[in-house]
């Protein structure tokens, strides 16, 4: 028999892909969040998650923007800000921003 075992199983793609898409998604929050913490200072010792509204934590609409334009910068995202303005938390806003990668 020689030491032959079981062959490697290969990896479930759909499981692998479920994973990529998690971790790209908690990358782009974390770069929603560094934003907001460098144009809404008062932010900058605050636990952020998710469920957080940019609006009920104190970012007027100028912000916002300048947040959500800083972002899509950094990943050479072009989504027209209309699209953004659904997010109702900064979970939804990475969602769309991840949603939109996929074709970079």
């Amino acid at each position: 028999m020689g030491g032959v075992g079981p062959k490697p199983r290969a990896p479930d793609t759909c499981l692998l892909t479920l994973m990529r898409y998690a971790m790209e998604k908690q990358a782009i929050f974390d770069l929603i969040v560094k934003h907001a913490r460098e144009v809404v200072p008062a932010l900058a010792g605050r636990d952020l998650g998710p469920d957080d509204s940019l609006r009920l934590l104190g970012a007027n609409s100028v912000d916002r923007s300048e947040i959500i334009l800083m972002t899509l910068e950094a990943l050479s995202l072009n989504i027209p800000l209309v699209a953004m303005a659904r997010a109702e938390n900064l979970g939804q806003l990475a969602e769309i921003m991840q949603r939109n990668t996929a074709g970079v």
